[in-house]
């Protein structure tokens, strides 16, 4: 059975705190693949800790590929590529000298992900697995406008899960990008609203809004939160977009 200590957290969240233990066993090969995760509710009782807890900790694990569930039986640790030597062997081969880092280069530019840092046997797996587990008729049947349902349920569970945003899937869309989304923002809503922009922000969101030959106000991004109770008699005649 895994067993933490959660005595000396220093502000962090109950659910991170266990993420990344159970992710630092992973990597560090205390933990092997195909090896068995006891159940949510067993961790939640042995740790004393919520189930609410456990099943964030084991949701962001998913999501990140170093675990994988299977229908009625339960969670497994996943086959991670180039996993680590575990702790002790580290420490053995490890040189006596200190040896600096060599600094890397990423590019986040859209389109450019580079081939050699894509994880592809995660995406092939979470790929299979949805072809197999998914209903044929929703995989090939037509989709709602505001984007498939399933997707958006996702989506609205890690809202709540992560960022505390009670938010139904209805209330989702999902677009083509940022661009086509928010020119439909200015369609649905008018032109005769000003819309307020952080600044410094999305440079593309304002691009946008120019575009569609609407009046901007930025405000900076360490002003206090913008309160719309605040706006008086104004909120009628503005609107006050943050992305």
């Amino acid at each position: 059975m895994l067993t933490y200590s959660f005595a000396n957290l220093q502000g962090e969240s109950m659910y991170a705190h266990l993420y990344k233990c159970i992710k630092n066993d992973i990597t560090n090969g205390v933990l092997h693949a195909e090896e068995k995760l006891p159940s949510k509710r067993m961790l939640a009782k042995n740790l004393g800790i919520s189930l609410i807890t456990v099943e964030n900790a084991y949701a962001q694990l998913v999501v990140e590929g170093y675990i994988y569930s299977q229908p009625k039986r339960g969670y497994y640790v996943a086959r991670i590529e180039q996993q680590p030597l575990p702790v002790k062997a580290e420490r053995k081969a490890a040189p006596s000298f200190k040896t600096q880092a060599t600094a890397q280069s990423v590019s986040f530019a859209k389109s450019s992900v580079p081939p050699d840092t894509f994880p592809y046997n995660i995406w092939a797996r979470l790929l299979r697995h949805t072809l197999t587990t998914a209903d044929e008729h929703a995989l090939i049947s037509d989709t709602s406008a505001g984007g498939v349902l399933p997707l958006r349920q996702a989506l609205a569970r890690h809202l709540y899960q992560f960022r505390g945003l009670n938010i139904a899937p209805e209330q989702i869309i999902i677009g083509a990008g940022t661009q086509t989304l928010y020119n439909l923002i200015v369609q649905l809503l008018g032109r005769s609203h000003v819309y307020a922009l952080e600044n410094p922000g999305y440079p593309q969101l304002a691009a946008a809004y120019q575009a569609n030959d609407v009046f901007c106000r930025y405000r900076h991004a360490r002003q206090p939160p913008l309160r719309i109770a605040a706006l008086g008699s104004k909120k009628k005649q503005s609107l006050y977009h943050r992305r």
